[in-house]
């Protein structure tokens, strides 16, 4: 399965770790890293939403 660079749009391998005309370094787990980190912007938020709730509630009563 051919890939290409990201940099320099070079054709990649999928056994590259490096791309052969630049060497920039070629990300195998790109989709494990964006759903960390949606996970972590979702927790982020969720914790946000809670805190201004409580906040809302104490000023309120």
């Amino acid at each position: 399965m051919e890939q290409k660079c990201i940099v320099c749009n070079a054709e990649v391998t999928k056994q590259d770790k490096v791309c052969g005309r630049c060497g920039s370094p070629i990300e195998r787990n790109e989709g494990l890293k964006n759903f960390v980190g949606n996970i972590v912007i979702i927790i982020f938020f969720a914790i946000m939403i809670g805190g201004i709730g409580w906040l809302v509630k104490y000023l309120m009563f």
